[in-house]
């Protein structure tokens, strides 16, 4: 059974303030999401609307948040948004995505 071992504070933007630092059954640390709930509650409570990536952004999830929130520490949660697996790979020029309200997101995040 995996037990926590550590919850760390990061900043209040940070995709990793909804992690935690695990210990394995076989001794190995690693970092495990504490709060699901949150990925899910972003998605059916955000509003959002459609953006088209612009070739000067391929590829660049932190370049879209911070033209979109001012904070590019927040490209975690564009990739949540749309349920992306490959976080650098799936920003291709010309593909429409959805961006979560901003107002809506930050409320949530603090």
């Amino acid at each position: 059974m995996a037990i926590i071992i550590n919850q760390k504070n990061y900043g209040r933007f940070s995709r990793l303030r909804w992690y935690d630092l695990i210990d394995d059954e076989d001794g190995n640390n690693r970092l495990g999401m504490r709060n699901l709930t949150f990925i899910a509650r972003l998605r059916n409570t955000v509003d959002y609307k459609y953006w088209k990536i612009l070739p000067k952004y391929e590829y660049r999830p932190d370049l879209i948040a911070d033209l979109h929130y001012g904070a590019p520490e927040l490209s975690w949660a564009i990739t949540a948004y749309n349920e992306f697996f490959r976080p650098i790979q799936d920003y291709y020029a010309d593909r429409r995505i959805k961006i979560p309200d901003a107002n809506q997101l930050l409320s949530l995040l603090l």
